[in-house]
């Protein structure tokens, strides 16, 4: 068996996969798996700029607009102009973006639970190092600094 390809392929598969999943569970929000790592971004990254927060995710400007410009239509988030640059916005969540924390969160812990079946405490703590330090090796390959 070939590592690289089973690596690859596994990762690409369970990407796939957590979107249909994740999908499914935020629709009922008007929520996709294409808003979702930004609004997860959002909560831990509240009053950034924009940019800061699409270098964070690694994603181009136009995706990170149109997933912002999603959230803020349904109410979940709002841009605020920075106070001296017009062309920048600060990123904060609305109250009704708040008060969805708790089931984002709840779906986000049940995926979680679901893939890591089986799965022991020093197990998840070691997988957890392990591909925090691929994305530093991939970031660095690709020159991106988050």
């Amino acid at each position: 068996m070939d590592f690289q390809k089973t690596v690859g392929r596994n990762l690409s598969a369970i990407v796939r996969l957590t979107h249909s999943h994740v999908n499914e569970d935020l629709e009922k929000f008007g929520l996709s798996s294409g808003q979702f790592p930004f609004f997860m971004a959002l909560i831990k990254h509240e009053g950034e700029r924009q940019e800061d927060v699409n270098e964070y995710l690694c994603m181009d400007k136009a995706t990170t607009a149109r997933a912002f410009k999603k959230l803020v239509d349904l109410g979940l988030v709002k841009r605020l102009e920075c106070n001296k640059d017009h062309r920048c916005f600060r990123l904060y969540m609305t109250e009704k973006g708040k008060e969805l924390i708790p089931e984002i969160m709840k779906i986000l812990k049940s995926w979680s639970d679901t893939m890591f079946e089986g799965f022991s405490d020093e197990e998840r703590e070691v997988f957890g190092k392990q591909i925090s330090r691929m994305f530093d090796n991939a970031k660095k390959a690709v020159g991106r600094s988050v």
